[in-house]
């Protein structure tokens, strides 16, 4: 894969992003997706404030009222399983532990079996978190609209979608980065997630063909870099299509071995 970086992209011409927890054949020669249309959509009200893609907008407020400002019960009790079995207290603190103990499994060898077995107690917290993410991708991007759904992760990616409804001062749409910095690890969560959720047989196939989409918001946001203060430049719209045809066709093993590197993807760099 051809090294793209962010002084390419802005010289020719990631979306923001929300929590996440919660395709086979290798080729690039499929076509991507048109771009979404204007701004606003028929389909959502309009919000005072708000910039970027309507749709890619709600989508992801949809996924933070979900699964982080008003999760329910039954998303505190999911978190809290899957803390407890990664050597966590039960208050969801320690989620990412999931990512470092299936990095570890990875190095040693152990994957899939002994990431399986990780899993395999909490079958049922993976399983609530599973649905109701699923259900959020079929309100907003199911029938007519699935050919959107690429660019709702590049917007994710690149940091163009500014929510004033989002709490505090940070009002954009965007992984969160670690300290100083840092590029996020939030991505390899989500693939840690759904990787469980393929080998317990939680809607494998539409895991499989979910899983490069997160891979593609993570190669967005670690060329743009964008920042979280800003709205920032979207990327150029041929180096989106591109990354797309590039990821969306992934096969599982392919994934995993991308998501084996960090902070950035192989190729990737800001």
């Amino acid at each position: 894969m051809p090294d793209i970086s962010r002084r390419r992209v802005l010289g020719t011409g990631l979306a923001t992003a929300a929590a996440g927890l919660g395709i086979t054949g290798a080729g690039t020669g499929r076509a991507a997706p048109p771009l979404p249309g204007p701004h606003q959509d028929r389909d959502f009200p309009p919000v005072p404030g708000m910039r970027g893609d309507r749709r890619a907008n709600e989508f992801w407020w949809q996924y933070e009222v979900r699964f982080a400002f008003e999760a329910t019960q039954e998303v505190r009790d999911a978190y809290a399983a899957i803390d407890r079995s990664v050597g966590g207290p039960g208050d969801g603190s320690r989620l990412f532990a999931l990512h470092a103990r299936y990095q570890q499994i990875r190095r040693e060898g152990g994957f899939p079996g002994d990431y399986l077995s990780l899993v395999a107690p909490v079958k049922d917290a993976y399983a609530v978190l599973s649905r109701l993410q699923l259900e959020l991708f079929d309100d907003h991007y199911g029938d007519r609209h699935q050919h959107l759904l690429p660019w709702a992760f590049v917007r994710m990616g690149d940091g163009t979608l500014y929510d004033p409804r989002m709490p505090g001062r940070n009002k954009l749409h965007l992984m969160p980065y670690g300290a100083n910095g840092v590029m996020t690890h939030a991505w390899h969560l989500w693939h840690a997630v759904n990787r469980a959720n393929t080998l317990l047989g939680l809607s494998p196939g539409r895991w499989n063909r979910l899983d490069p989409l997160i891979g593609l918001g993570w190669a967005v946001q670690s060329v743009m870099y964008p920042d979280p203060d800003l709205v920032n430049p979207p990327m150029a719209t041929g180096t989106a299509q591109r990354l797309i045809r590039q990821w969306r066709w992934r096969t599982p093993a392919r994934m995993d071995t991308a998501f084996d590197s960090h902070p950035h993807p192989p190729g990737h760099r800001p």
